[in-house]
């Protein structure tokens, strides 16, 4: 296929951006990956939040001070 496209000179162009499209893809497959990894950042970002839960105990147990 490659002797093929160097026979079409005028077909350079458009493989190219043709390239560039896959080479576009190939970054999305990238960010593919640190996406799911970025999930998994907010796994760790979720039991942040539960850590906020124990605060808002402690915030509880300021109320029950002011009761």
């Amino acid at each position: 296929l490659a002797a093929p496209v160097v026979q079409l000179p005028a077909s350079c162009p458009q493989p190219a951006p043709a390239s560039d499209a896959a080479v576009s893809v190939e970054p999305a497959s990238a960010s593919a990956p640190e996406a799911p990894v970025l999930e998994s950042q907010p796994s760790p970002s979720a039991a942040v939040p539960a850590a906020p839960a124990p605060e808002a105990a402690g915030a509880d147990e300021g109320g029950k001070p002011q009761s």
